[in-house]
């Protein structure tokens, strides 16, 4: 299984503009593997410009018989106001058991500032995320959708999840590269997970902590994978989120928006070693200048230990490049 961070293409409204992308993908080797390599690549869509990359990692994690998946990689298009579905996953757990749901899109409009809205779709148990108005900032502006939430003792009985997509008021708008991951929690031997789905904001030129995840890990390998999204309410002034460990930053995204009311997704996928003390991962947000709001929302942070603990048989074993 793995876990991706990577960039399609962008188009940025200054040149300090840093976007966060996070993908899913799954990956099989066949009974018998060999040697892998798994490459990252960039180039620009324009002879001469120059194009940018920082923080890349891939994050692999070997699929356990209790984990689901589904994608839809074809490109698809709607004009409607109503959800289309992009996606779709059913998943039984053979006893019940905590889930980490992820799903994850590349999506595009056809217009100069065409707006569209994304979410995943819990259809069995009524509930969504990620619902929340994204603007392009030309025609063809390739941006990720991204979204993380954990559903708790899902019952052994079939769960129908959707990633689904719609026009915001009529404009054409496309979407490709669906995908959907179910990863059951108890094959780790350790998993922490928290999230704040709702809408935050400030208008400081400082951090500003709007989720927190704390726990003592074990001094073993730990996958950190934190997904979230921002608005600035400006198109002259950068907002910033950044994730932090500790208070130091792991990761930065900032961004001047196309408009005032557009959402940008932003995604981490780390490999970490922790001391054995009490540790915090967080979600943070500042303004370029102070007094321009930065809105947050739909903010999780998971850390699954991925070695297993001297007394434990589970193991999920991995590998990453940074």
């Amino acid at each position: 299984m793995l876990l991706e961070q990577s960039v399609q293409r962008q188009e940025p409204t200054s040149p300090q503009d840093w976007v966060g992308v996070f993908g899913i993908a799954r990956l099989s080797f066949g009974t018998a593997p060999g040697s892998q390599q798994l490459d990252v690549n960039i180039n620009s869509s324009h002879a001469g410009d120059t194009t940018k990359l920082k923080d890349v990692r891939l994050l692999l994690i070997k699929a356990d018989a209790a984990d689901a998946y589904a994608e839809s990689l074809a490109p698809v298009n709607t004009s409607s106001t109503s959800w289309q579905t992009a996606a779709t996953l059913t998943v039984t757990p053979a006893s019940p058991g905590d889930y980490l749901l992820i799903g994850s899109a590349t999506r595009a409009s056809d217009a100069n500032l065409g707006a569209m809205r994304c979410r995943l779709n819990d259809v069995t148990g009524a509930t969504t995320w990620g619902d929340r108005a994204w603007y392009c900032k030309d025609d063809w502006d390739n941006q990720p959708f991204e979204v993380m939430e954990r559903l708790t003792l899902l019952p052994a009985a079939a769960r129908t999840l959707q990633l689904q997509y719609r026009s915001e008021s009529g404009t054409l708008c496309y979407i490709q590269s669906a995908r959907i991951l179910a990863l059951r929690l108890d094959a780790f031997d350790n998993a922490w997970f928290a999230s704040n789905h709702a809408a935050q904001n400030t208008t400081s030129a400082s951090n500003q902590d709007f989720l927190t995840l704390s726990t003592t890990p074990l001094a073993l390998q730990h996958a950190v994978i934190a997904i979230g999204a921002y608005n600035t309410a400006s198109t002259t002034v950068s907002g910033y989120l950044n994730v932090a460990k500790d208070g130091s930053t792991v990761a930065e995204w900032n961004r001047e928006a196309p408009n005032a009311a557009g959402w940008q997704c932003a995604g981490l996928a780390q490999r970490a070693t922790p001391v054995a003390i009490p540790t915090t991962w967080k979600w943070r947000a500042r303004a370029e200048t102070a007094g321009t709001a930065v809105n947050v929302g739909n903010l999780a942070i998971a850390v699954l230990q991925l070695e297993a603990t001297p007394t434990a048989q589970r193991r999920r074993y991995m590998a990453v490049a940074a």
